[in-house]
Formats: structure tokens, sequence, C-alpha cells
């Protein structure tokens, strides 16, 4: 409706402001003497785009890595420290009803958790 109206319009990114300010500005003076070309890159190119979702996925990754390397380890401690004899039939059931944990989060912890499995499953 701006440009319709016979206003000028120069989009500046809050971003590129910032990253490039003395760009930002040059382009903002040739924009007022109108002079030359002042577009700006508004968006990032597919490159760029690229590299910080590789970035981001990576860090989510790791913290997703780390969250359920400490649930694991958590889950695994509450099992041991239960008191409950693991060597028996239905200490799963004794489990449960002393951590409260379901009978899928100590099936998934034995799988996540190796050294667990060994210890449950050791014969004395």
């Amino acid at each position: 409706m701006l440009l319709q109206n016979g206003w000028k319009l120069l989009r500046v990114k809050w971003g590129y402001a910032i990253k490039y300010k003395e760009d930002t500005v040059n382009r903002i003076k040739t924009f007022l003497t109108e002079i030359g070309d002042v577009s700006f890159p508004l968006y990032k190119t597919a490159v760029e785009r690229q590299m910080e979702e590789k970035k981001v996925n990576a860090r989510l990754k790791e913290i997703y890595r780390a969250y359920f390397e400490q649930v694991w380890t958590d889950r695994m401690n509450k099992i041991l420290n239960s008191g409950v004899d693991v060597h028996r039939f239905g200490w799963i059931q004794e489990v449960m009803d002393k951590t409260g944990l379901s009978k899928r989060q100590i099936y998934l912890t034995l799988k996540h958790r190796p050294e667990l499995m060994r210890e449950v499953y050791m014969k004395h």
C-alpha cells in the first residue's frame, strides 16, 4: 500500500544491521540519496540455512543425549537401590511397586544400560 501511494520503502533486517553495521549505514545513505542499488539480502542463502540447521540439530542431539543419559542413570539407580533381589522371578513387579517406575520404563532402562542388564541376568 505504501509503494502504491508513492512512498519508498527500505527493509532492513535487524540481524543484518547488527552484524554488518557499516554496510547497513552505507546502504541507507545510498537509499536516501537515490543513487545506486541498496537492496539488502533479506533472506539467508540455502547454504547458510543448511549450516545453521546443522548446528542447531547437532546441539539439540547433544542436549537430548545428555538428558536421556541422566534419565537412564537415575532409573538404573532407582532399580538397583530399591532393595529388590533382581535375580528372583517377579522382581520387575516388586521394583514397580517400590519405585513407581512402569514396566516399560524398566525395560527401556535395561535396554539402554547394558551394565544393568548384566547385573540382572548374571547368575550367582
